[in-house]
């Protein structure tokens, strides 16, 4: 059962105020027009000849949203091999990079993990976090303006019910849209 959940910020505003630099009211405006969507999972053959388990999304922002913050994915899965009944997660995350000048505000994303030892793995649970990253007391603070949660109501919760992680390292990569000078939508090559 998917559902997306716009953060909302009231709860945590004088967590988050504490240390950060941005009002509520511009953490509100950050949340609005950001979107997680074309959600799918498959196993696919990647260019090193290695077999992945594949999580491909969709995210979408203001082609006006501010350049001056640092946009960041999370995401973690749950994997259930379907022959041998063993469970494990995966979690990355990653900066979403630079973007050309006339980036739309339309991105695409794959999380990508190997297969290992997995012989029919499945993805049963799964969390995509998108927002930004703050400044609280000196240190990194990851805010979430969106999330898209799918089998599982909270990170908190996929990570408590399945403790073992992956022996596998995943990988996020990403692409953009942007308008060419020619008034023509591109995209760069996966990054």
């Amino acid at each position: 059962m998917k559902r997306c959940y716009m953060m909302i910020l009231v709860f945590l505003a004088g967590f988050l105020m504490a240390g950060a630099e941005l009002s509520e009211d511009e953490l509100d405006d950050l949340q609005d027009g950001i979107r997680i969507g074309s959600v799918n999972d498959d196993t696919i053959d990647g260019d090193d000849d290695v077999e992945y388990v594949q999580l491909k999304f969709s995210t979408n922002q203001k082609e006006d949203s501010p350049d001056d913050n640092k946009y960041y994915i999370r995401v973690t899965i749950e994997m259930t091999d379907k022959k041998t009944g063993t469970i494990c997660y995966a979690q990355f995350a990653r900066e979403q990079g630079a973007t050309d000048t006339e980036y739309t505000g339309s991105d695409r994303w794959q999380f990508l993990v190997a297969l290992g030892d997995m012989k029919r793995p499945k993805i049963t649970a799964s969390v995509i976090q998108y927002g930004i990253l703050l400044e609280k007391d000196g240190k990194p603070d990851f805010v979430v303006l969106v999330e898209e949660l799918d089998d599982v109501d909270t990170l908190k919760e996929l990570i408590e019910r399945t403790p073992t992680r992956s022996e596998q390292k995943p990988k996020i990569i990403h692409q953009y849209d942007y308008v060419t000078s020619d008034g023509e939508t591109d995209s760069p090559p996966w990054e």
